[in-house]
């Protein structure tokens, strides 16, 4: 949520309505998150996330996606890896139908992947903490990702997010 938050939406006025009106959480009786919908960019696009100990709270989000998230759309778009069969299959059941192809999922060995490397010469890897070249950053994100409106608030406001950590090297 601190990506969503502090980079996503770091240009955004923390008492902005958005924040209010585009996340909600279930809570254990411990207070730990165990489920959470959330709307990247407030549109119809909603995430859905139910930790599997606490599906018995799906009938209380579905009821939550119907009485308070769908009342102001048209149309509610949850997206789902097709290998997640339990969510599909009570989407299904509330009446929700696959509609198109979004993205695709891809998972990697860490244990099999080769890590070591030698980079060209003149070229380093570094950290933000060892050189804090946050225009560089902002250029090299724009470039590789085509995204211009990605801009130093969006830097900014993730590493100063509460949660983020600075790792510094020895």
């Amino acid at each position: 949520m601190d990506f969503w938050r502090y980079n996503v939406h770091a240009s955004k006025d923390p008492a902005d309505p958005f924040f209010r009106d585009n996340v909600h959480i279930w809570r254990s009786n411990g207070q730990e998150i165990v489920g959470l919908c959330i709307s990247e960019y407030g549109k119809n696009d909603l995430f859905v996330e139910v930790l599997p100990s606490h599906r018995a709270i799906y009938p209380d989000v579905f009821l939550w996606i119907e009485r308070t998230w769908a009342a102001s759309r048209d149309a509610v778009e949850i997206d789902v890896f097709s290998d997640d069969r339990e969510k599909v299959r009570r989407l299904e059941a509330n009446g929700f139908a696959f509609a198109h192809h979004f993205e695709n999922k891809r998972t990697y060995d860490l244990a099999r992947t080769q890590l070591d490397y030698v980079l060209e010469e003149g070229f380093t890897l570094r950290t933000l903490a060892e050189h804090s070249d946050v225009a560089g950053r902002v250029s090299l994100v724009q470039n590789a990702f085509d995204n211009s409106s990605y801009s130093e608030a969006n830097v900014n406001g993730l590493t100063g997010s509460p949660d983020y950590v600075w790792r510094h090297t020895t």
